[in-house]
């Protein structure tokens, strides 16, 4: 049960990967939107990590902080700092 889990994370992951890079490669993001993405990412990766202990699980400021991304920078640069940051979490944890 354990490795057909890992095995469809990886697939759904690389999944991901192909349809990100597809949409990159379709409308790519404007080079004004690199400093803040770098700053949205480490945002995303500080609010997955360091959530609040709730009775029935963590809370975490994640979605604001994911929303407010999408609201400055756009669905696909957001789509990048989300899927880089939980890379990033998963190295981390």
């Amino acid at each position: 049960m354990t490795q057909r889990r890992t095995v469809v994370s990886i697939a759904g992951a690389l999944a991901v990967l192909v349809v990100l890079v597809v949409l990159t490669l379709q409308n790519p993001p404007e080079r004004e939107s690199l400093i803040p993405g770098l700053l949205f990412g480490l945002l995303v990766v500080f609010t997955t990590t360091f959530g609040i202990p709730l009775a029935g699980g963590r809370g975490s400021l994640l979605p604001t902080t994911t929303v407010t991304a999408y609201l400055v920078l756009g669905a696909v640069p957001t789509a990048w700092i989300a899927y880089l940051g939980a890379l990033l979490h998963g190295a981390i944890r």
